[in-house]
């Protein structure tokens, strides 16, 4: 047997330090893990435990190679195994968990133009659950959450960026109004679970050619309720912004402004 690599995973980490600095690990899973294995990665899954996933090397039959999927409970007790099928190269492009379901996202080959697949997990039953998107044009992904039952996907076309939202029910592609534009780029898509829309955080120029920020709210369905934009001060330009919800649903921009056409940060801003 070829030399090993050793997996560790600890969680809780609330021990006590001893009189002589020793720290009590009250939680620890160990996996054994052979020379020419892949590490697995690891998610948190809150009160319903930790996903370990990773892709098998050795292939089947058909030629074809697993994504291996394991749950352990909040006690680091294994639950289950699971290996997903895939043809072979497909690309992890993301993950995700959310309420109660673990998603993978895969570009079935190597180039932009190929198409994409999610695997929806019930991480309850572990039964599962696979979708193929058809790409119409070649996206160069840079963002994946979920969202209700549907996933967001953005990223850029032709260097412009764009939002896709596929339902997983009608199973159908839609594209986000507002988003493909010259001189913008994307910042930040962020869920808010307790009203159920998301909010896509963007970069633009005004006609003068200063950079601002651009903020547009959708609901779950992906129909447009908020676009709003942050108007710089004279003379300056907003290089980033990251969004914050505070008490009573109340939104909060912060980020950092330059002089100008300057991409030096000359000091922090926030705007409501």
């Amino acid at each position: 047997m070829g030399l090993k690599r050793l997996l560790i995973i600890l969680c809780l980490f609330t021990g006590v330090l001893s009189l002589w600095g020793q720290v009590k690990q009250p939680l620890r899973v160990e996996v054994e893990l052979e020379r020419y294995e892949d590490h697995y990665m690891v998610m948190s899954m809150q009160e319903n435990g930790i996903v370990l996933f990773r892709e098998l090397q050795h292939f089947d039959q058909r030629g074809k190679r697993a994504w291996e999927v394991v749950k352990l409970d909040t006690l680091l007790q294994k639950v289950f195994t699971k290996n997903h099928i895939l043809d072979y190269g497909a690309e992890l492009l993301g993950y995700e968990y959310r309420d109660g379901y673990f998603y993978l996202l895969f570009r079935m080959g190597e180039y932009q133009k190929d198409d994409l697949k999610i695997i929806k997990m019930d991480m309850n039953t572990s039964e599962d659950q696979h979708f193929d998107i058809k790409q119409i044009v070649p996206v160069n992904l840079t963002e994946f959450t979920i969202i209700d039952n549907a996933a967001l996907l953005g990223g850029y076309v032709n260097y412009r960026p764009a939002m896709i939202h596929y339902g997983f029910e009608a199973q159908k592609i839609k594209v986000l109004p507002g988003i493909y534009r010259n001189r913008s780029e994307l910042i930040e898509l962020n869920v808010d679970e307790d009203s159920n829309t998301f909010t896509v955080l963007m970069t633009e120029q005004t006609r003068e050619k200063l950079a601002t920020i651009s903020i547009k709210r959708f609901n779950a369905d992906g129909e447009l309720l908020q676009n709003t934009l942050i108007e710089p001060l004279p003379n300056s330009s907003i290089l980033y912004g990251h969004l914050i919800t505070v008490p009573g649903q109340k939104q909060l921009v912060v980020g950092t402004f330059s002089h100008r056409r300057s991409n030096y940060s000359r000091g922090i801003y926030i705007a409501s």
